[in-house]
């Protein structure tokens, strides 16, 4: 079952829900929510537009598959997308440290994330949450790629700047994390000309 804040999710924005039809007052009538609506709409602080949006893509491919009318609904094609970024989460953990020099510890933590009550809890919830774990990982990745690279190579930049716009898309209370992030990567980069310099 949905709790109260993805229903509304997913009937303002990634959906639909039934209204009173204008000509018939006295009949409802399916109303489909829009691509616009879902990217942007922002009334309540649910709405986390990259989520809403692969909820309604996973929800349009059911429908497709399946042939369901647009009214239809699947508990499961809701949550297809977060349980894809849940699981890309735990395998990301896993080259992180690989990439770290600690193969092993990255197996182990990939195995501890698939466990962790929270990261089982949030990581099917239909919002935001279960791509927060993933988008956080990933910005440490191109972190540690543009340490390595010494900040020279143009694809880190951009890997990092989509992941970061995503990031905060998906959950703007993400601000304090982004900056701090970009902060510490600046006084790093700088710190490694300095020594290099020297």
């Amino acid at each position: 079952s949905l709790w109260w804040d993805e229903t509304w999710v997913i009937r303002q924005c990634s959906h639909g829900s039934w209204k009173p039809d204008k000509k018939n007052p006295d009949e409802l009538k399916f109303s489909t929510t829009t691509w616009k609506r879902c990217a942007f709409y922002y009334q309540k602080p649910t709405n986390h537009g990259p989520m809403s949006l692969a909820q309604k893509a996973s929800l349009s491919a059911w429908r497709t598959v399946t042939g369901a009318p647009k009214h239809e609904f699947s508990d499961l094609a809701a949550r297809v997308p977060p349980l894809t970024g849940s699981a890309i989460a735990i395998v990301l953990l896993a080259c992180l440290l690989r990439k770290w020099g600690r193969p092993g510890a990255g197996i182990a933590a990939g195995v501890l994330l698939a466990l962790h009550p929270w990261h089982i809890r949030y990581g099917v919830d239909a919002r935001a949450y279960a791509l927060v774990v993933p988008l956080c990982i990933s910005a440490l990745f191109a972190t540690t790629c543009l340490l390595e690279s010494r900040g020279r190579l143009l694809r880190h930049w951009i890997w990092l700047g989509l992941n970061q716009f995503l990031w905060l898309w998906a959950f703007p209370n993400a601000l304090v994390d982004v900056a701090v992030m970009l902060v510490l990567l600046a006084w790093l980069l700088v710190r490694q000309e300095k020594e290099a310099s020297d």
